[in-house]
């Protein structure tokens, strides 16, 4: 007679966690690799990374890092993936975060705290934040302001333009966005705050260069 079983099957991190757990089990990982082992597979420049699934540019860089064909990295280096493990889960924003196998840090990874090469530099907030690169390089911005979202006028701007109408066109975005993203364009001055309604969020308005800088070649140039 065939009996049906039902149960659900463990994955291959569930089960090396309840065997011996996952940092016992890098822990040995790393032990069979022999001393003469190490130095060789230093001599050969190889380094490690791990996708922690945090996003940003990470994936972009790994994308160079592993096909050193498309990135002009010194001669005879080589790096490898390394595998990844549950960290810790916030469950107010349903998130998983996640770390390198056994929590250890390697050479480059998304997760700063397990990673021996930084991805973010010291005080790239000034430049990630719109609203904050505004007060930092003032002077050398198009004519911008920043308001709250969700409001029918300027109020929340330390200033208003003094032409609603024409002389555009102008360009709305949400002050922590980047790559591009979350841009929105209007003719003119007072549609703005049309596009600015969600009341979560701090925009950036900025009016459009009519006269843009251009090099001597005529290349359009711009401070990013």
């Amino acid at each position: 007679h065939l009996l049906p079983l039902y149960s659900r099957v463990a994955s291959l991190e569930e089960y090396v966690q309840a065997a011996c757990g996952l940092e016992r089990f890098a822990e040995s990982l790393s032990k069979e690799e022999s001393n003469d082992d190490k130095a060789e597979r230093k001599k050969k420049n190889v380094y490690y990374l791990s996708n922690c699934e945090r996003g940003g540019h990470f994936s972009l860089y790994a994308h160079h890092l592993m096909h050193r064909e498309a990135s002009p990295l010194k001669e005879g280096t080589s790096w490898m993936e390394y595998p990844t493990q549950k960290w810790y889960e916030d469950v107010f924003r349903g998130k998983q975060y996640y770390c390198p196998l056994g929590k250890r840090t390697v050479t480059f990874c998304d997760e700063p705290s397990f990673s021996e090469i930084a991805m973010f530099i010291k005080g790239r907030d000034c430049l990630d934040d719109k609203a904050k690169l505004m007060k930092l390089a003032k002077d050398y911005l198009p004519e911008t302001y920043v308001v709250k979202g969700g409001q029918s006028g300027w109020e929340s701007a330390e200033s208003q333009p003094s032409e609603l109408e024409g002389a555009g066109p102008w360009f709305v975005k949400e002050t922590n966005k980047n790559g591009g993203k979350a841009i929105q364009m209007c003719a003119n001055a007072s549609d703005c705050m049309a596009l600015a309604n969600n009341p979560q969020e701090t925009y950036v308005i900025q009016r459009h260069i009519p006269d843009p800088h251009l090099t001597k070649d005529g290349r359009k140039w711009h401070f990013k």
